[in-house]
């Protein structure tokens, strides 16, 4: 189907559909005008809500160079304590400073504000790494806490979802947040409406995937939803990198590649793990 997009918000009523900004307030003034209890927003959480810092993407990974030439030859062992490590050490920021406040008028207007991320819910089966509590607790640290929508749901293991649903690792709601790993997001949110019994009147839903917002709008509107769906294209508007100062990135950098160095050297790097967590 074709997309309505815009990069200024339309003029006149907005209608059901799809649609294109890189301004958060923009996508989010049509519910803080008109939404209320019986509706709901959704947000994507990286890209969206927040950034994170990827200094070995920028230096290695893309450049192609011998430190990852060699990274990626050894086993899978030692390139999952990499990911781990990757994954727990890197700092993180807002994509929008005024998004954590503009949340919380939504929530005071008793819109249900909740996320809905592709993140799945473990790293790895043989790592005991949380990883739900510590997206949630990274949220949390900018101001963003969607636990208040459904209290009285704090965690939920979408076990009611048909197995033809998860092609890899179960999708899990924890204090506002979805998991949805490799399950369809329009798949993971109607199931969890449905766990919870409601139908909104309302939802808007955000995403930096243009792929996400087509099909959470074609799927949500087949089923008589009142669906407004944008694609957040800030991140393409705005360098991820430029979120970070040249000192930070530089500091990040070093850090990444003396791990990297104690892991291809085959030293004990468990300790890192511990001080990341």
């Amino acid at each position: 189907m074709s997309c309505n997009t815009t990069i200024f918000y339309p003029i006149g009523p907005l209608k059901p559909g799809i649609y294109e900004s890189d301004n958060i307030e923009i996508i989010l003034s049509h519910s803080l005008k008109e939404f209320g209890k019986e509706d709901i927003v959704i947000f994507d959480v990286d890209e969206v809500l927040v950034t994170g810092l990827d200094p070995y993407y920028f230096e290695h990974y893309s450049k192609k160079t011998a430190l990852h030439e060699k990274l990626f030859s050894q086993g899978q062992e030692v390139i999952d304590k990499f990911f781990l490590y990757m994954f727990l050490s890197k700092p993180w920021t807002c994509m929008d400073e005024n998004l954590p406040k503009i949340i919380k008028i939504l929530q005071q207007q008793e819109v249900k504000c909740i996320a809905n991320t592709a993140l799945n819910p473990t790293i790895n089966q043989q790592l005991s790494i949380d990883v739900p509590t510590l997206r949630v607790q990274t949220l949390r640290s900018f101001g963003v806490d969607f636990s208040g929508a459904f209290h009285h749901l704090p965690l939920w293991g979408f076990d009611t979802l048909d197995s033809k649903h998860i092609p890899k690792d179960t999708p899990l709601f924890k204090e506002g947040v979805i998991f949805s790993s490799e399950t369809p997001k329009h798949i993971s949110t109607l199931e969890f409406f449905k766990k919870v019994g409601i139908k909104p009147r309302r939802i808007l839903f955000v995403d930096d995937s243009l792929e996400n917002s087509q099909t959470m709008y074609e799927e949500l509107n087949l089923l008589g939803f009142e669906c407004y769906s944008f694609f957040y294209s800030k991140k393409n508007s705005k360098s991820l990198r430029s979120y970070f100062s040249d000192q930070i990135f530089a500091r990040e950098l070093k850090k990444l590649e003396l791990f990297i160095e104690k892991l291809l050297n085959g030293e004990d790097v468990d300790n890192l793990f511990r001080q990341n967590e």
